[in-house]
């Protein structure tokens, strides 16, 4: 028989670089988000974040400090799984260019590649990550409000809630998707953790930190942030890695996201 006259269910489809992959991996409502959200990290009172897409659990009193983590490349290895689909190994990671520089992967193949990366659980966890899970979870008993926000690419919502609960369960109080990867969006992840802040706290009594990879998100948080609880009560700090552009005045710099919590901690334990 030839393969003209095999039977191939009329579903089936072979993937191409440039083709889209969001049937297979759809953004899923904000109610999907809540629901999805409060399931896997047990928690009751999960709400649409304020003014961005994402989902936030109610605090059961009013924060007097909040951390605001970044993912990619704080938490989790996105572009260093990135690097292995191009055969090139993670300790060539190189954080100056964007990633469809990086692997010569063209721009419009990077995102259903990465949906399929974290949709499969090809994202390895930052080293440390247990002794980063500790660390968090102590901050939550003094009190902090703890959110992720992440620049993820559409698609990878949910599968980036379950590495959470699978890697840092008991660290998070919500996530939030400012969709600002480039630093180019309309709303940064400085708009994002004001909303938090603005929500949830007393803005005067407040406290707050970031910790991103990425110079132009620091500036972000910087930016907005201190507009609204004082440029003394936010502090940014920055994992640096190879090709790392220079920490933006007035952020902390980290040799490593292990360095970066371990700073942190000393900030939200004082």
């Amino acid at each position: 028989m030839s393969v003209a006259e095999t039977e191939i269910p009329r579903t089936a489809e072979l993937w191409l670089p440039g083709m889209s992959l969001d049937h297979e991996h759809p953004i899923p409502t904000i109610d999907e988000l809540v629901d999805h959200w409060a399931d896997t990290h047990g928690h009751i009172d999960v709400f649409e974040a304020p003014g961005v897409f994402g989902a936030v659990r109610t605090p059961d009193q009013v924060p007097t400090f909040v951390a605001s983590i970044d993912l990619c490349e704080v938490v989790r290895h996105t572009k260093g799984s990135l690097l292995g689909v191009a055969g090139i190994p993670l300790s060539e990671l190189d954080l100056s260019n964007t990633y469809h520089d990086a692997t010569s992967v063209s721009d419009d193949a990077v995102q259903p590649i990465i949906q399929t990366l974290m949709n499969h659980d090809h994202v390895d966890p930052i080293e440390g990550i247990e002794e980063i899970r500790d660390i968090m979870r102590s901050w939550r008993e003094l009190g902090a409000y703890v959110v992720a926000n992440t620049s993820t690419l559409p698609g990878c919502e949910t599968s980036t809630t379950s590495f959470l609960h699978q890697y840092l369960e008991g660290c998070f109080d919500g996530i939030v998707f400012p969709r600002n990867h480039d630093g180019s969006g309309p709303i940064s992840k400085g708009h994002a953790l004001a909303f938090i802040i603005d929500t949830y706290c007393e803005p005067s009594k407040t406290r707050a930190l970031h910790i991103d990879d990425t110079f132009y998100h620091c500036n972000s948080v910087k930016e907005h942030v201190s507009a609204l609880i004082g440029a003394d009560n936010i502090s940014t700090i920055m994992p640096v890695y190879p090709g790392s552009p220079a920490v933006p005045k007035g952020t902390i710099s980290a040799t490593s996201p292990m360095h970066a919590f371990m700073i942190a901690d000393s900030i939200v334990s004082a």
